[in-house]
């Protein structure tokens, strides 16, 4: 929920830009097919080309769950416009030694932030791994079975 700028051209501003204006209250979900992605001034920017798609309050599976989960933190009151890189840019930066000692663990409503050099990625061909929905710590699948420790 992060603001970015889709720049429409052509065909695009005129038609879909007009009828995203009448839109913009409601927060529409856009699906973009073809457009050019750049980075200017350190911002991230997407902007149509002759061939893109613009596909306004799509209905396939990902725009479902986007609209869910919007439903959702609507139902609990949360402040979606505050996204996690936000609220990183807002942490206190702290050495990773304080974090791994335990030194920080008094005070839970603080976020904190360290510098790291990454020397070694233990699973180069498949770095990821199944975790538990609730806890998000890795589980062990079994025979197409996962289960959590906790």
């Amino acid at each position: 929920m992060e603001h970015s700028s889709v720049i429409l051209w052509g065909d695009f501003a005129e038609n879909d830009g007009a009828f995203l204006v009448k839109l913009k209250d409601d927060k529409p979900i856009l699906g973009l097919c073809n457009v050019r992605v750049s980075i200017y001034k350190g911002r991230f920017g997407i902007s149509t080309i002759p061939v893109s798609s613009v596909l306004i309050n799509p209905m396939f599976q990902k725009a479902n769950d986007l609209r869910a989960w919007r439903e959702i933190i609507k139902a609990d009151n949360k402040d979606i416009t505050v996204t996690p890189s936000k609220v990183m840019r807002r942490a206190i930066e702290v050495p990773l030694v304080h974090i791994l000692d335990g030194l920080l663990a008094d005070s839970q409503d603080c976020m904190y932030k360290f510098k790291a050099t990454i020397v070694d990625i233990l699973n180069k061909d498949e770095p990821w791994y199944f975790s538990c929905k609730t806890c998000h710590k890795k589980v062990k699948v079994i025979e197409e079975a996962a289960a959590c420790t906790n």
